[in-house]
């Protein structure tokens, strides 16, 4: 679970730091396909941000629920 929650961390920070590449190139060569391809990145992030959220609500539930036992 703990690898998973690291993966999605990386992930998102990756996906972050290309859509900002992309954006800064589409500004560069005022290209709609890298703006495009920002806001698709971005929307992906943002996807991987909800399934980390999740993620973490597992791994805390699990937690309590060893500390109760």
């Amino acid at each position: 679970m703990r690898k998973k929650i690291k993966m999605l961390e990386s992930d998102i920070k990756l996906l972050f730091t290309d859509a900002n590449k992309a954006s800064d190139k589409a500004e560069e060569l005022r290209s709609s396909a890298h703006i495009t391809k920002a806001n698709t990145l971005r929307r992906r992030a943002k996807d991987k941000e909800e399934e980390l959220k999740v993620a973490n609500k597992e791994l805390n539930e699990k937690v309590h629920l060893l500390n109760n036992i």
